[in-house]
């Protein structure tokens, strides 16, 4: 329980504490260093609020690779920094967040090194709401976020499993209610149960690795995960997080028989089936045998029934058969059939003489027609053979005159062009000087500079040549 202590009683013994080394000097104390200052403040603070509940909102909260948590607890007008150790850290079930208003119990004591005081946490519980209620809600909240509870990836039940994999308790009721119903509704089912502790330390470890064993072995075609009825802490191991994902990762389907019918655990979002207890999880696995039975014999009545019905029917249609099948009834028969197919016979034939008659006078007449059109065609088409005669010489008479005029014109041609041609100027004699680099005509002295190189063209070769000297001609007045 808290010890009473107010400011004044604090400042006495801070006082008394000081003066107790006082020097003879009635006006000058004793000084004391920092250390035993702040170990005197320690001492008087830890003994007054060793046990403290204080209330209020958490920031700044941090968890450093020690595993400590670290954080300040502030109100409206003042705030204190708290420090989690790591062994009370794991012994809470929900996550501390800013934001998040908590009560805590703890222990002031001071820190100093820094000469500041804080709140050792001894215990922490979220303000208004239970510490399991608000852990269930924030990892609800995660694994919602992660795609866990969504529909497609619920798998089917087996309609008729011959191997059921329980995991619950050996000592509990869940099991004895599990194999009752089960044995009542289809005894030939085999129940292969791994037992594990549904509550307690490590209990949401051992389910989690007996889903995952099954998994392993798969020998079973169904998994029932359960226990019976109990308080939120009881059934708090199918709240933890291992367990709901390995539900999430068994490639088995999963049944999620947890409490009773107003109890929610995770693992009834994460499993493909949510049974509302036990009970009914043994109804969901397996169907009942005896009504099976029932059904397939009304089935089997029915199927009966109407085979009876259709022999009944074909006894009485062979029947009037064989009363319609006597030996003159037979040969009325085969005579009628034999005077229709005669029937058939002349009448066929006169359609093929009657065909035949009618294509023979069409192709006469055809024959008569060409032979009246056949001349007058032969005619014509001599007449356009000489027609198309008479124009392929005119053709050749008007290309081959075309022909013979460019001819004369491109001989024309090519004489005036060989009378301009500078070869001919050059056989009468003349020469021409090109530049030896550029090979473009020297036709003036300008284009020209001493020690340039350049060719001259004669009749008969080239002669290259360097300028050594140039003399410009001088115009007469």
């Amino acid at each position: 329980m808290q010890k009473k202590f107010n400011q004044m009683d604090l400042f006495k013994t801070l006082n008394n504490d000081l003066n107790s080394d006082k020097s003879n000097s009635p006006l000058v104390p004793a000084a004391i260093s920092v250390s035993q200052l702040t170990d005197q403040i320690k001492v008087n603070l830890e003994e007054n609020f060793s046990n403290v509940f204080v209330e209020g909102e958490l920031s700044n909260v941090s968890k450093p690779s020690s595993g400590h948590i670290y954080a300040t607890l502030k109100d409206k007008n003042a705030q204190i920094s708290i420090v989690i150790f790591k062994s009370t850290v794991a012994k809470i079930k929900f996550q501390l967040k800013d934001g998040l208003e908590v009560t805590l119990k703890g222990q002031i004591t001071v820190y100093q090194q820094r000469g500041s005081y804080q709140i050792i946490v001894q215990n922490v519980e979220p303000k208004g709401i239970g510490s399991l209620q608000l852990a269930f809600e924030q990892l609800k909240k995660k694994l919602s976020s992660e795609g866990l509870f969504e529909i497609q990836h619920k798998k089917q039940i087996p309609f008729l499993p011959t191997k059921i994999g329980l995991v619950t308790s050996l000592t509990g009721a869940a099991i004895k209610d599990f194999l009752t119903t089960v044995k009542a509704r289809c005894p030939i089912v085999d129940v292969i149960l791994i037992p594990v502790k549904v509550q307690g330390e490590n209990s949401a470890l051992e389910i989690a690795a007996a889903i995952q064993k099954f998994n392993y072995l798969n020998n079973v075609d169904v998994i029932v995960v359960g226990r019976g009825g109990g308080s939120l802490e009881d059934l708090w191991s199918f709240n933890e997080e291992i367990v709901a994902r390995s539900i999430f990762h068994s490639e088995i389907p999963v049944i999620s028989a947890v409490g009773h019918e107003t109890d929610v655990s995770l693992s009834d979002f994460v499993a493909d089936v949510k049974a509302m207890t036990p009970t009914h999880a043994g109804v969901l696995c397996v169907p009942d045998l005896q009504e099976l039975k029932r059904e397939v014999l009304g089935h089997w009545r029915k199927i009966t029934s109407k085979m009876q019905t259709i022999i009944k029917e074909n006894k009485l249609r062979i029947k009037n058969l064989e009363k319609s099948l006597t030996k003159e009834s037979f040969e009325n028969r085969f005579r009628n059939h034999k005077l229709h197919c005669d029937n058939l016979e002349m009448r066929l034939k006169v359609a093929l003489k009657n065909n035949w008659n009618l294509y023979e006078n069409r192709f006469a007449l055809v024959k008569t027609r060409f032979k009246r059109i056949l001349p007058l065609y032969m005619q014509k088409l001599y007449e356009q053979k000489i027609v198309l005669n008479n124009q392929k010489q005119v053709i050749f008479n008007s290309v081959g005159n075309v022909i013979s005029n460019k001819r004369k014109k491109l001989e024309y041609l090519s004489r005036s062009l060989d009378l301009l041609s500078p070869l001919k100027t050059i056989d009468r004699g003349y020469a021409i000087v090109k530049m030896s680099k550029s090979k473009e005509l020297l036709q003036s002295v300008s284009g020209a500079n001493i020690g340039d190189k350049i060719v001259t063209m004669v009749k008969d070769g080239e002669i290259y040549s360097t300028i050594d000297k140039i003399e410009i001609k001088k115009e007469k007045n």
